[in-house]
């Protein structure tokens, strides 16, 4: 791998396949697998096995629908299925030790001399593999009068194994935690799209939309315990803020004659405060506001809705369309 550190070469072997079934064109199903392994895992532990398995059945092929006027197409599918996912969370080869600067310490009696130093990086782990997913999905494809399509699914992915370093382990182990196979998380939602289209002898036009919902949630990370269980991420969704919440602004009758908060009033443990300022909530009730009235506030940068109105249409040799 050249120079140690550099990890510019990348090594990985896959072994894939896939079974169809089909019976009348109305039974559906398929068996797919992928045996892959990446050179980032010790020797012994670098290989996974990921199944999938999918059927659909159409309705609109049998008997009782084939002859209906509205229903072109009707089909219920189904899958699950497992994937790996190799993204060198915390850097390559996690299973060996490497060495980093860890600062500098001094020698010497009257006049020390400070020496720079070396300490390992991380606590290599041997058994660090692949993050893994398990994914479900259901959705309906439909096509009425020739002229409408709409597809809606609905999905359930179960993330295990998320390479994190275990940060549940005291400071009293003297080294940087390992990298473990430890976080869970859960992201479900579900999507609809639907697209009209007319097309005449010499002109056409189409309109389109789509909305999709999506919702994560952090089942186990080895957070740093926080303060109050408030201000814990495990169980709120990913990059989740937290802070104080605002609960109004201070007013000139929050104080006495000498500036000071009257009795009664939560006494912030960050500075002095003034009229004007902005008043935060004193959640735990100890009339103190600190790190223990933190609580998650706002929404997360990745929406959980997302949509799209699409149409156009052409004439003769020009088209034109619009997002």
């Amino acid at each position: 791998n050249g120079t140690a550190g550099i990890n510019t070469q990348y090594a990985f072997q896959n072994l894939g396949g896939r079974m169809r079934y089909m019976h009348s064109n109305r039974y559906i199903a398929e068996f797919g697998f992928a045996y892959s392994g990446s050179d980032n895992y010790a020797k012994g532990n670098r290989f996974g096995f990921f199944p999938t398995i999918s059927a659909a059945w159409v309705l609109s092929q049998e008997a009782f629908l084939q002859n209906n006027g509205a229903i072109d197409l009707l089909k219920i599918r189904a899958s699950a299925g497992k994937s790996g996912y190799d993204n060198f969370q915390g850097g390559r080869y996690l299973y060996q030790l490497y060495y980093a600067y860890s600062g500098n310490y001094a020698t010497g009696n009257d006049a020390p001399t400070w020496q720079g130093g070396l300490g390992p990086a991380y606590t290599p782990n041997p058994a660090i593999f692949a993050e893994q997913s398990t994914k479900y999905n259901i959705g309906v494809d439909t096509r009425l009068f020739g002229t409408l399509d709409i597809t809606a699914d609905a999905f359930l992915d179960k993330r295990s194994g998320i390479v994190t370093p275990d940060n549940s382990l005291l400071a009293v182990l003297g080294a940087p935690p390992p990298h473990m196979n430890i976080g869970k998380v859960t992201n479900r939602g579900a999507e609809v799209s639907a697209r009209f289209a007319k097309t005449h002898e010499r002109w056409g036009y189409w309109l389109g939309g789509m909305a999709a919902f999506n919702h994560n949630r952090i089942d186990y990370m080895a957070e740093v315990a926080p303060v109050t269980p408030l201000a814990s991420q495990t169980g709120r969704p990913i990059a989740s803020y937290f802070g104080y919440q605002a609960d109004g602004f201070y007013d000139v009758a929050d104080f006495d004659a000498n500036g000071n908060l009257v009795a009664g009033r939560p006494v912030p443990s960050f500075g002095a405060v003034q009229a004007g300022d902005i008043r935060y909530r004193d959640v735990n009730g100890d009339n103190r506001i600190d790190e223990q009235d933190m609580v998650a506030i706002g929404d997360t940068f990745m929406p959980r809705i997302t949509y799209a109105v699409s149409g156009g249409g052409d004439f003769g040799g020009l088209d034109v369309q619009v997002l």
